[in-house]
């Protein structure tokens, strides 16, 4: 729900009117605005005095102040609200119909570290007064203190035409995470923007994240407008009913339809979909429901070339694919043509830099803080200090990160899941007993599951409830492309049009 302007009904200066009564009822027996005050995010009643508190986290009180219960340090009546003083990152009120007190939970600044995914909600073309599908915003806790959420609310320009439901009402365990359901139902045409604002226990409350939707009305017929990205070639071939081509990948659907697009490269790799400027995967076909206007850009990139990455192994289609999408650069981008080194083991800062990528995670800063950084270059550094960030990989007990540490095959099916995690796209699982082999004592049993269940068995492991081969053992560049990989496409080759 958008903050508010509160409404009251009922008498003397607990109304908040800016006027009170001292004879006779004074009565408002229907509801009326507050004086001075919108923003409300919560409301309590006392006796004979009211409380808001507000998305900024402070608090307002009106009516009876004989008892000290407006918190602004005097002892007497305002008919109009007041400030309570001292009172920030407030995240609950509580008062009581014959109370003459108020209570007030502030959250402590800095007792708890939290990550956002993502920190912008972009929502394609939405049809005006109808609701789009939920886009999910993740908050995971990195810090070994609990989370706590309290106010979670939509502010900003448009605040109504946005919705929010969450999972967190209860403290958030360390290393574990919330989500917050979002939805865009738009209430005219045209570009709509708010902000979602989050209050917790974290040194950086409160945390925010820019929504953004655009309303359109229905009038058939309806326009779909394929537009092209990237270096390489291919055409995209579009079917629904009745349609029709009056110019070059513009089509015009003469009722509400599904249509389906099918990419064809040349020479080059479908990396994947844009729908109305929103990323929705790689899907082979995609089907969309023509109800509203629509603009689908396809992108289409040279098929990439490595010296030592020949045809026909089992690691060259994740490799090829991945450095289409600029997560693989290789080991040496001065060769002619560039080398890839799929037999060299992977190492912590490399992991770093895959993972951000993947993630969409590349360009974020979070002030790496760990000490030895060694002969890392800052692009690394940086990738680094962000997966640590997002708890992905969280260094070691005595402070360090070893960047030039070697990653365990079981590592990197753990750092995999909880970049997956932490961007919404997979849920934790419980051990489900697969991989025998794994000791419980290792911490990764968990993370295993829950790979296995979104993106099926592990490479070179196709037996679940045989041995994950060379758990323990450090993984190669060409195997940790092939589990990433196998990650990524088990999401994004699926229909992610909402």
């Amino acid at each position: 729900m958008p903050p508010s302007i509160p409404l009251a009904y009922s008498r003397r200066s607990v109304l908040g009117r800016g006027t009170a009564t001292t004879t006779g009822c004074g009565c408002q027996p229907t509801p009326a605005a507050v004086a001075g005050l919108a923003g409300a995010q919560a409301l309590g009643s006392g006796q004979d005095h009211s409380l808001a508190l507000l998305t900024d986290g402070t608090v307002r009180a009106w009516g009876n102040g004989l008892s000290g219960q407006l918190g602004n340090g005097v002892l007497g009546n305002s008919a109009s609200p007041v400030q309570a003083s001292g009172l920030t990152n407030t995240i609950a009120i509580s008062t009581g119909p014959y109370a003459q007190q108020s209570l007030a939970v502030r959250s402590t600044p800095g007792t708890a570290i939290v990550s956002v995914s993502p920190l912008a909600v972009q929502f394609p073309n939405q049809l005006v007064g109808t609701t789009s599908t939920p886009q999910l915003v993740r908050l995971s806790n990195s810090s070994t203190q609990p989370l706590v959420v309290g106010a979670i609310t939509i502010v900003g320009t448009n605040p109504g035409d946005f919705a929010q439901t969450n999972t967190c009402s209860t403290p958030v365990a360390p290393t574990g995470s919330c989500t917050i359901s979002v939805t865009f139902t738009p209430a005219a045409t045209g570009g709509r923007v708010a902000t979602l604002r989050i209050v917790d226990n974290a040194g950086d409350s409160p945390q925010q994240v820019n929504l953004t939707g655009t309303g359109v009305q229905s009038h058939p017929p309806f326009n779909l407008v394929i537009t092209f990205a990237g270096t390489g070639s291919g055409t995209i071939g579009v079917t629904a009913t009745n349609i029709s081509q009056p110019t070059p990948n513009h089509y015009l659907i003469p009722q509400v339809a599904v249509a389906t697009l099918i990419p064809q490269a040349s020479n080059s790799v479908f990396t994947g979909w844009k729908l109305d400027g929103v990323f929705v995967g790689w899907a082979n076909p995609l089907t969309l429901t023509m109800d509203i206007d629509h603009t689908m850009e396809a992108t289409f990139v040279p098929v990439p070339t490595f010296g030592d990455v020949p045809g026909g192994k089992t690691y060259t289609d994740a490799v090829l694919q991945l450095a289409a999408r600029d997560i693989i650069r290789g080991c040496d981008q001065t060769a002619t043509p560039r080398l890839y080194c799929p037999a060299d083991l992977t190492l912590r800062a490399q992991m770093a830099a895959l993972i951000a990528r993947a993630s969409g995670w590349d360009a974020e800063d979070h002030n790496n803080a760990f000490p030895d950084r060694g002969p890392i270059d800052d692009g690394l550094w940086r990738n680094i200090g962000t997966v640590a960030f997002y708890n992905v990989a969280r260094g070691y007990t005595d402070g360090t990160y070893n960047p030039t540490g070697e990653i365990l095959h079981v590592q990197t099916i753990s750092f995999i899941t909880r970049a997956m995690i932490t961007k919404g796209y997979w849920d934790l699982q419980a051990d489900g007993g697969g991989y025998p082999n794994v000791p419980a004592a290792s911490g990764h049993r968990q993370d295993i599951a829950t790979f296995v269940r979104y993106a099926g068995a592990l490479p070179d492991s196709p037996n679940t409830g045989g041995d994950f081969v060379d758990w323990d053992r450090p993984s190669t560049r060409a195997w940790f492309a092939r589990a990433l990989w196998q990650a990524l496409n088990s999401y994004w080759s699926v229909d992610r049009v909402p």
